[in-house]
């Protein structure tokens, strides 16, 4: 960038720094990001708190970036921070959460779209979790990057027992189940089992990093209360779990619509999603950073639906004789 040297004062030994401008074309390139870095001021000046955006999958590389935004932050003010992720590893979830209350006086989770597995632990140790009617928590599912997406722990697992099941069957669908599962190895398998065996203790920790703690015995009732609706009856990775559902079984959910005044949180949120958005150059790329590709789980449950029935029926060519009349 072109800089401007302030005249020097011969009088002093003090040379000032050289002001630095914008060109006109660097100003027009960096147009959206400039319109973002406003609407979060806009944000912050409006509500007094600091806001920090984070759209992405929760794993490890993340906890970088996020102490980058944390950097400098008044702990005396209330923090928001605009939440859509599709999920990730819960240990870093629990991690993130405790960097955040460790830099602000009260935790505010925004989420205008969604914040799946690792996302709701992370919402679990916020003080306040701020919803629209389309927004969405789920269950408290361990993910693992299975080929170009996330596979939740749940399904890996069940999807093995269903191969052996139908293997020990029907041998000469072996290859078929192979092909089927070919991203997923033993240690994958093994690491899914011991993070499914680790999520109430999860919930727990995430439940201790709120501002105001609450007693053990009430805190332990709490994660009891919440383990059959985010872990036990959520069968499927892709379960839902609405606003008025996360206050029912105990959540700090706070409704946009239900307030008495216009609450324009949730609408600037989404903004600035779709600004955020407009900054991927690709499907692929954003695919590659929310894990929002085509809904691989749904292929792979259609796929082993179709794989069970040409199982069925290449048993049925090479064995003719054991087709019952009714088959």
């Amino acid at each position: 960038l072109p800089v401007s040297e302030a005249p020097v004062d011969s009088g002093s030994d003090v040379v000032p720094a050289p002001a630095v401008t914008k060109t006109p074309l660097f100003q027009a390139q960096n147009a959206d990001r400039y319109a973002r870095q406003a609407l979060i001021r806009e944000y912050e000046a409006a509500t007094g708190a600091n806001l920090i955006v984070m759209i992405d999958q929760i794993f490890a590389p993340g906890i970088t970036f996020l102490e980058e935004l944390l950097i400098g932050l008044d702990p005396s003010q209330d923090l928001h921070v605009l939440l859509s992720t599709p999920g990730g590893d819960g240990e870093v979830a629990v991690r993130m959460v405790r960097a955040m209350q460790a830099r602000c006086s009260k935790l505010t989770m925004i989420i205008p779209d969604m914040a799946k597995s690792a996302g709701t632990i992370m919402c679990l140790g916020a003080d306040t979790i701020l919803m629209a009617a389309q927004s969405d928590l789920g269950p408290v599912d361990p993910q693992f990057p299975v080929g170009r997406g996330l596979v939740g722990a749940k399904e890996i697992v069940s999807a093995l027992e269903t191969a052996e099941q139908r293997v020990s069957q029907q041998p000469n669908s072996y290859p078929l189940y192979a092909g089927l599962l070919a991203d997923v190895n033993m240690l994958m398998i093994e690491q899914a089992k011991a993070a499914m065996d680790r999520t109430t203790a999860l919930i727990d920790e995430a439940l201790q990093c709120r501002t105001t703690q609450l007693p053990d015995d009430e805190r332990s009732r709490l994660v009891e209360a919440l383990k059959r609706p985010l872990i036990d009856d959520l069968t499927d990775h892709s379960a839902t779990v609405g606003p008025k559902l996360a206050q029912k079984i105990g959540l700090p959910v706070e409704l946009a619509g239900a307030f008495p005044v216009p609450d324009g949180r949730v609408a600037a949120a989404r903004h600035l999603m779709a600004l955020y958005g407009a900054v991927i150059d690709s499907e692929e790329q954003y695919g590659e950073l929310t894990g929002r590709f085509s809904d691989t789980l749904g292929v792979k449950r259609d796929l082993t639906n179709m794989i069970a029935h040409l199982a069925d029926l290449i048993a049925a060519i090479e064995h003719p004789e054991e087709v019952t009349p009714d088959a």
